[in-house]
């Protein structure tokens, strides 16, 4: 089994890590998921490098963490419960301009969550340019 690459996101900070090497062939390994659980616990922050971009992948990743839930108010892209999409039309929110591209930002922090019986271990996010 491909053996994953944990280092620091920064040297500065005592939380978060970058992981390499997970993928379709150790996603479901047990050895690979019980690794990116512990540190997930001691980091709480992780980037993943190098992930397949496809909704494919993100569940199998996202499930590594524990089973997928439901979200309180949006409805689900597929047939897995809390797989949402959120997107900021072009041309609405903040324009930033960003490696000489004008793109469009939003981020509008909130907590849905606090509308379930129980918080989430943890969300997978995925940022589609």
């Amino acid at each position: 089994m491909q053996h994953i690459q944990i280092a620091p996101l920064s040297d500065h900070l005592d939380f978060g890590v970058r992981i390499k090497g997970v993928n379709r062939d150790n996603v479901h390994d047990a050895a690979t998921r019980a690794e990116v659980n512990a540190v997930f616990e001691t980091k709480g922050l992780l980037v993943f490098e190098g992930i397949e971009p496809t909704d494919e992948m993100q569940i199998a990743l996202s499930k590594v963490f524990g089973e997928l839930k439901p979200h309180p108010v949006m409805t689900p892209m597929g047939e897995e419960p809390g797989v949402i999409e959120i997107k900021s039309p072009p041309e609405t929110g903040g324009i930033v301009e960003f490696g000489g591209k004008r793109l469009s930002h939003w981020l509008p922090w909130h907590f849905d969550h606090c509308y379930n019986n129980e918080l989430n271990r943890a969300g997978v996010l995925r940022a589609i340019g």
